[in-house]
């Protein structure tokens, strides 16, 4: 009884030491995910409930972000949109600031890119703040109204994968079908 004490008491001293990021609660199913602008180059991210469900990513740059990147394609395939978040911040220590920079605009020019669907670079770490997510790489889901159905961290598996494509076949409507008001992407920046 005294050690679990002792250790209840440890993991909270441990927490509070620890950066505010890391005990922060992050966004969990059920929650309404709230509206993100950020203004930057060359592709500004922009999210808000828009009707249909969205798939957003926040990734930091790093060696798994090619495997966000290539399940990022298969969803586009699917006739899909994500809308994904490169951030540069929390980048992995060997990753070089202008070579994470290079590799999104590469993408974005590449001729399979759609530009209905945003690849962003957050400088600052602005998501992660705004939507108290850890500092790793998280795929969030959201119906027509902004309601969490789905959020996970890491690299998805292949279930997880199939979850999402389901999610997204069940209560989106693929790009194509898409409003042209819900195509344009305002270029204000969110205030924190």
């Amino acid at each position: 009884m005294v050690y679990l004490i002792f250790f209840m008491k440890t993991s909270l001293v441990l927490c509070a030491l620890m950066t505010a990021q890391t005990c922060l609660a992050t966004i969990k199913k059920g929650d309404n995910l709230p509206a993100l602008a950020i203004k930057t180059n060359p592709q500004s991210f922009y999210y808000e409930p828009n009707g249909y469900a969205q798939m957003l990513t926040i990734y930091p740059a790093s060696l798994t972000s090619s495997r966000n990147g290539a399940f990022n394609a298969d969803v586009i395939k699917a006739g899909y949109c994500p809308k994904s978040i490169i951030d540069i911040k929390n980048r992995a220590w060997y990753v070089p600031q202008k070579t994470a920079e290079s590799a999104v605009n590469e993408s974005i020019l590449a001729p399979t890119h759609n530009a209905l669907c945003t690849v962003s670079i957050d400088h600052t770490g602005k998501a992660i703040k705004h939507w108290q997510l850890n500092k790793k790489s998280t795929t969030i889901i959201v119906n027509g109204a902004g309601k969490v159905i789905f959020v996970e961290e890491g690299v998805l598996d292949q279930k997880e994968r199939a979850k999402v494509i389901q999610l997204l076949t069940k209560y989106g409507k693929p790009y194509s079908h898409w409003p042209k008001a819900t195509r344009m992407q305002p270029l204000k920046d969110s205030t924190e």
